[in-house]
């Protein structure tokens, strides 16, 4: 009878270990997150710093309630997110998640290791009973890419009226205002959901690189020391571009390559 009561010890601390409550997880989130249940964060694709600043940002919102973490990533991709986030994260189930065309082709900085690395980190997240989605909102409609984008996001809060989401995409689309280009205004995807109240974020660094698709080349591009006086990282109010309430200025930017040529 004695040698039971160990066992049971045992057990009981094994039950704990394996049931850890939300609030435990160390986010390590920015402080002064915006208030809003709608975060629309701007970046430049391509960079090892945003996805982990955005997953951060969501792993506290989801510390506080059920939340989602919505992407820049084709529709198509879900089930395969979904299946991913449901796995051990073993090599196999890694080379799922990564056999679609997205992350097989795209070479724009959506489909980086550190955009993988940002799942991989929700999976683990999950597993310790953190309550944070995964949606993918890229879809092509015919309609215009941003009213795609905006189009898929509003059909997530319809179906999912409760949850607060914080979404990552690039700088033009997360724009609350229409972005004027020399030969055309392309209405953003921030401002056809403008009756949704969102929050814009604006995501800035002094300088470093990203990978990213320009001057007719994808691969590693540096980004150069913008003039102005320096501005202290986290978040701050205002943006030097219009459509953005809030920005938050990383202190260096790290290009990300493809996740495919990571494997």
């Amino acid at each position: 009878m004695k040698s039971f009561f160990p066992l049971l010890l045992l057990l009981l601390l094994s039950a704990c270990a394996t049931t850890r409550p939300a609030n435990d997880i160390a986010c390590n989130a920015p402080v002064n997150i915006p208030e809003g249940d709608l975060l629309l964060f701007g970046e430049m694709h391509g960079s090892v710093e945003t996805p982990e600043l955005v997953g951060r940002v969501a792993c506290e919102q989801a510390k506080h309630g059920p939340a989602a973490l919505g992407l820049e990533v084709p529709t198509e991709e879900q089930a395969a997110i979904d299946r991913y986030m449901d796995s051990d994260g073993s090599d196999e189930a890694r080379g799922q998640l990564l056999a679609g065309r997205f992350w097989q082709k795209g070479r724009d900085g959506r489909s980086s290791a550190a955009m993988s690395g940002l799942l991989e980190q929700v999976r683990l997240w999950r597993l310790n009973g953190l309550p944070l989605s995964v949606f993918a909102f890229d879809s092509d409609n015919g309609g215009g890419r941003d009213k795609a984008l905006a189009a898929s996001i509003r059909n997530f809060r319809t179906q999912h009226p409760d949850l607060p989401i914080i979404a990552l995409m690039g700088n033009i689309h997360a724009s609350g205002e229409p972005f004027e280009f020399s030969d055309r205004t392309v209405v953003t995807s921030g401002t056809l959901l403008q009756d949704m109240n969102p929050v814009s974020i604006l995501v800035r660094y002094p300088a470093g690189t990203v990978w990213a698709c320009m001057g007719g080349s994808c691969e590693i591009h540096e980004i150069r020391r913008s003039s102005g006086s320096p501005v202290s990282p986290g978040f701050s109010e205002g943006s030097p571009r219009g459509g953005y309430a809030i920005s938050f200025m990383l202190p260096s930017i790290t290009a990300s390559p493809p996740a495919v040529d990571q494997q």
